[in-house]
């Protein structure tokens, strides 16, 4: 399976980039040279390719208030960011999972896209105990 990251990184501006990448660190380094400011990178989520793309695109859905112009680019901190890539992620895995919570069916997708938008917080601790409580 191919893997793409979504990463986060931190410009000392106080802005944030989420974008998706094969090699973040390579990517932070494309970046950082056309960047007066230092960057960093403080995160990154390995998924599934093209899903990756779905949970930058999620993520920058969720953020759109806080976009600075027409870019990938938000003024947050880093803790909103990463709870909105975390949402993101829950809400793309309900989809591939295609299930309801407490129920290991499989249902139409619609349906599971339905439930991942309107619960994606919920979806984690599901996961969680349906691993066992892990």
């Amino acid at each position: 399976m191919i893997l793409e990251s979504v990463y986060l990184i931190a410009c000392e501006s106080g802005i944030l980039k989420i974008g998706v990448s094969r090699i973040p660190e390579a990517r932070l380094g494309g970046l950082q040279c056309g960047m007066p400011h230092k960057l960093t990178l403080v995160r990154v989520w390995e998924r599934p390719h093209g899903d990756a793309r779905r949970v930058e695109r999620t993520s920058h859905r969720l953020l759109a208030a806080h976009r600075q112009g027409n870019t990938e680019w938000f003024k947050i901190s880093q803790w909103e960011a990463i709870a909105a890539i975390e949402k993101a992620c829950d809400a793309a895995d309900a989809r591939a999972l295609k299930v309801l919570p407490r129920e290991a069916i499989y249902i139409e997708d619609k349906e599971a896209e339905a439930w991942a938008d309107n619960n994606p917080g919920d979806l984690a601790r599901e996961i969680r105990k349906w691993m066992g409580g892990r």
